[in-house]
């Protein structure tokens, strides 16, 4: 899963757009920086947590 989901838990902006960067940093200061910092928290316990991806990387290890 992409660690970044634009308007859930974070903005996404093309590379070499300094426009499209600077109306994303506007943006995200009127936005509710809460929900974004929950949703971010979630998303990263849901996929990344360490203890769930190192099960995840034993279990491929271990399967034969």
């Amino acid at each position: 899963p992409e660690i970044i989901e634009c308007e859930h838990n974070g903005l996404l902006v093309e590379c070499h757009q300094p426009v499209e960067l600077a109306k994303a940093i506007r943006a995200f200061e009127t936005t509710d920086y809460i929900a974004y910092c929950n949703n971010a928290y979630q998303t990263f316990q849901e996929h990344f947590e360490s203890d769930r991806t190192n099960e995840h990387i034993l279990s491929l290890l271990t399967t034969n």
